[in-house]
């Protein structure tokens, strides 16, 4: 009996609504109570879902992969918050301390497909649309330090008790095959921030207000109307599915010039009109012939959107009276828009560079998060 009671103590302690500790991964109540139940409710088919889910995310949750990209996405999501909202203004700068992803997955409540698109030649799907009423109670933990404006420090702990709330899981084709996650409607959203300054704890006011940003966020970006793009684990951005050195160039093509107008000299005394076709995936300014040489080389404007003290991601090299790009750093500013090894700088926001020392010096004056890059590439 003794033996049975203590038993019974372990169990309700287990059961009881703390947050989990580190490395531990609870299960929702809701599906332990139907992994004991005897009925066929144990084995239906959301069920079979939400626990492969749970397995999944207990195996996977502690890799480096799905660390790194939480933090990178964390990352990026403070250097907007601190460029482009009001609360920003209090902060310098925002680095993440400590991340927990929590003791458990989203619970999948229930699921049904709301829309189906197909082709109207090909019969295949063209976008696919399914509702998600998600539940979600795993204590996702995040602190963060922060320098605060004249040089005070501060630090911020958040932890996600509870979101809930209808969503689409949408699959399309259109204008690219990509798959998104959002909301219907505003989402429940329960949080306990704890926020300190200088080694006091803040005033309720600023917890509230960094609570409602947060609010706000969700609401801009992963509420319908709006939503992101995502593609991995399924699918891959069609730049990434190739190099363009690996494509081979097949076949011909035929050029007929039909109008000839404005040129500064007298069309019969021209015995030869060149006409040099150019294709790219992006537009070009200039192009040109290289001397003595079968190569065309391209002038491009490239636009950077960074956020405040982000890094571009470049690494220069100066060679004669040009400044050379001579790397490009992953998952920054430079490799989202597209820089390459080997292009050569030629001015930032029209300002013309010919030597490494005035690359930083042009940057801090423009003081802004988007300027243009001109570019000679081969």
């Amino acid at each position: 009996m003794r033996l049975q009671q203590e038993q019974q103590t372990g169990a309700n302690t287990t059961r009881g609504r703390h947050p989990a500790a580190a490395g531990r991964c609870d299960i929702a109540d809701t599906l332990l109570e139907n992994i004991k139940a005897p009925d066929q409710e144990s084995k239906s088919t959301i069920m079979a879902i939400n626990l492969i889910l749970q397995f999944l995310y207990f195996e996977l949750r502690q890799s480096n992969r799905v660390r790194k990209w939480f933090h990178r996405k964390l990352s990026l999501e403070l250097d907007e918050l601190i460029s482009k909202t009001t609360t920003g203004k209090l902060f310098d700068k925002l680095t993440i301390r400590d991340l927990d992803l929590g003791s458990q997955f989203p619970e999948i409540k229930n699921f049904r497909l709301h829309a189906v698109d197909l082709h109207p030649d090909e019969g295949h799907i063209e976008s696919l649309d399914v509702l998600l009423d998600l539940h979600y109670e795993g204590n996702f933990r995040l602190t963060i330090d922060a320098d605060m404006v004249l040089g005070k420090k501060g630090s911020l702990a958040l932890r996600v008790k509870q979101v809930s709330g209808l969503a689409r899981l949408q699959f399309t084709r259109k204008p690219y095959t990509h798959w998104s996650l959002s909301f219907i409607n505003d989402p429940k959203v329960e949080l306990d921030v704890q926020s300190h300054f200088q080694g006091r704890q803040m005033q309720s006011n600023i917890t509230s207000l960094i609570s409602n940003q947060i609010r706000k966020a969700i609401r801009r970006k992963h509420t319908l109307p709006n939503y992101k793009l995502r593609y991995k684990p399924f699918f891959h951005r069609v730049e990434e599915d190739y190099e363009l050195n690996e494509i081979v160039p097949n076949g011909s093509l035929e050029v007929t010039i039909a109008e000839i107008s404005r040129l500064n000299a007298p069309i019969r005394t021209l015995t030869h009109v060149y006409c040099t076709l150019t294709l790219a995936h992006m537009p070009w300014v200039v192009a040109r012939q290289q001397e003595d040489q079968n190569v065309m080389i391209v002038s491009l404007d490239i636009e950077i959107h960074k956020a405040k003290n982000q890094q571009i991601g470049i690494v220069f090299k100066q060679t004669d009276q040009t400044v050379l790009i001579d790397a490009v750093l992953p998952n920054t500013p430079a490799s989202k828009a597209e820089l390459r090894r080997g292009d050569v700088l030629l001015s930032i926001q029209g300002k013309r560079v010919t030597n490494i020392s005035q690359v930083p010096k042009v940057i801090k004056t423009l003081n802004r998060p988007m300027f243009v890059l001109r570019i000679e590439r081969l």
